[in-house]
């Protein structure tokens, strides 16, 4: 997750939605002064998630940029705040573990029982040691 704090303008309003990757339902919070009157801070917080790291460092910078040239055009005078909050490598469960699981599924239940999960953006600290090799399933 990505928190992003400016300082606008004038009042402020907006909408955060994926200029990025068509069907990723990008959603967060995105919270705009304190009073009605012109604000003079606004946060925007975006869950960013993707099937490979990749991809994830391409999102996460065309966020980035976004921000950036929409703070300039909105007329703001300070460079924007990005902070990651939390970051998780994408789940992908290792072959050499599922394998042995689904042919015990299979052989118990049938094989028309037993579907290969196929990619989701889901999301869980199990990843978190993947960078260091560390094996998982999910």
């Amino acid at each position: 997750m990505y928190l992003v704090e400016g300082k606008p303008s004038q009042a402020c309003h907006g909408t955060a939605k994926s200029m990025v990757v068509p069907n990723l339902d990008a959603s967060g919070p995105f919270k705009v002064g304190i009073s009605a009157q012109a604000a003079d801070t606004a946060e925007l917080t975006v869950d960013v998630r993707a099937y490979s790291v990749v991809v994830f460092d391409k999102i996460v910078k065309a966020v980035e940029r976004i921000v950036r040239v929409e703070s300039q055009a909105s007329g703001v005078l300070e460079e924007p705040t990005i902070e990651e909050i939390e970051n998780a490598p994408p789940l992908q469960n290792s072959p050499e573990l599922v394998g042995p699981i689904e042919e015990q599924f299979k052989a118990i239940y049938g094989s028309d029982a037993v579907d290969a999960m196929v990619p989701d953006m889901a999301i869980d600290d199990c990843s978190i040691p993947a960078p260091e090799g560390i094996t998982y399933t999910y």
